[in-house]
């Protein structure tokens, strides 16, 4: 996986007329995990980015609030029970020498992504999308696209088909 090391080119010039650059630092990426395995693709592009830069990991679990009645509830675990899956996600796709740390949250899942994000000062989020579109994307809405409007770091949406990123 190729990865721009250095940020965009300042719109500064210097007294030369040539576009100065700045290193890119990238000290902290937020993986929000649904523990799907459409999620866990999120976490196969974060753990290059960390080990490539240095950067500590946090992976997120948020669970939703309790679904209205007549209506069926979410079958993802709560509490101790992410917790624990977090740790099984950070066995199976983390390097060791990785620092990383797991958080769970509870409530509205993009309201909480962005408060940790800016929590842990994250320089990028990465994510993925289901890819709904049309009538199933009005209806359930974005997460994906509420995370990249309201963010206050970068994004990196992972489509749910996207190859692994190791894969030549």
């Amino acid at each position: 996986m190729n990865v721009m090391t250095e940020a965009p080119t300042d719109p500064a010039q210097d007294a030369g007329g040539s576009a100065r650059r700045r290193p890119l630092h990238l000290e902290s990426i937020l993986v929000p995990l649904d523990l799907s395995e459409t999620s866990r693709a999120a976490l196969r592009y974060a753990v290059p980015l960390a080990l490539q830069f240095g950067a500590r990991l946090t992976l997120l679990y948020v669970s939703e609030p309790p679904t209205p009645a007549g209506s069926t509830p979410s079958a993802h675990p709560h509490g101790q029970a992410a917790l624990t899956r977090l740790a099984e996600l950070y066995d199976e796709e983390v390097a060791p020498e990785i620092k990383a740390e797991t958080m769970v949250r509870h409530g509205c899942i993009y309201d909480q992504i962005l408060s940790a994000a800016r929590e842990v000062q994250a320089g990028l989020i990465v994510t993925t999308t289901h890819g709904r579109t049309g009538l199933r994307h009005l209806l359930m809405g974005s997460t994906a696209e509420c995370i990249v409007h309201g963010a206050p770091c970068a994004v990196l949406v992972v489509r749910e088909s996207a190859e692994n990123p190791e894969t030549p």
